[in-house]
């Protein structure tokens, strides 16, 4: 007694319904590989610019001294601003107020932060502390 295996040539409804629930699924998570992929590209990206002391319009003082490794007061002292109460206005704000170009403050911003960062040499940039 031998029974022959019947092919399959056509999908019925509900194997066409399953099929394409599949590809949809299929679809949205190389979707969602490539995005989480792009996104960490892109943010490592940011973060390699943030360390190259980019200064932007829309940080305030504190941020832009953190985000830089120096005291807050240095960029206060860099723009002939008082450090108490800190002042929590964004950069592009203060430029305005001081009739200055984003562009100047900046400059006088990174040249206050290199000038700090030559005083005082990071470890890393001391070569090896061993």
């Amino acid at each position: 007694m031998r029974r022959k295996i019947k092919k399959i040539t056509k999908f019925n409804r509900a194997q066409k319904l399953i099929l394409a629930v599949f590809l949809i699924a299929l679809i949205f998570t190389g979707y969602q590989i490539f995005r989480t992929v792009r996104d960490t590209m892109e943010w490592r990206r940011q973060r390699s610019e943030s360390s190259n002391r980019n200064i932007q319009g829309w940080m305030r003082i504190n941020y832009a001294a953190r985000a830089n490794g120096v005291a807050p007061s240095l960029l206060y002292k860099a723009l002939g601003l008082p450090e108490d109460p800190p002042d929590r206005r964004p950069l592009v704000e203060i430029a305005r107020s001081q009739n200055r170009s984003m562009d100047e403050i900046r400059i006088i911003l990174d040249r206050a932060i290199v000038e700090e960062h030559l005083k005082t040499p990071t470890p890393e940039a001391g070569g090896n502390s061993r």
